[in-house]
């Protein structure tokens, strides 16, 4: 996911140590957060990966595990 920041294109950053215990807190496998979600488990690695996601992808993700799109990408530095 790409964010203006500062009159700049930012690209965020996925934590996915974060996404992990999110995992955990809400008994939920990535499989099954990929089918809530409407994705595929394999957009979810990429997206671990690096992959950019949309905003829409990154909101569906986001609500599946009961937090905020802030908890898991964040600017770099």
């Amino acid at each position: 996911m790409v964010m203006l920041c500062m009159g700049k294109l930012a690209k965020l950053i996925f934590n996915e140590k974060v996404f992990r215990v999110a995992l955990v807190e809400a008994d939920k496998t990535q499989k099954q957060v990929a089918e809530e979600c409407g994705i595929s488990e394999t957009t979810i690695t990429r997206i671990k990966k690096g992959m950019d996601a949309h905003l829409s992808m990154a909101m569906k993700i986001s609500r599946a595990l009961n937090k905020n799109i802030e908890d898991f990408w964040t600017l770099p530095g």
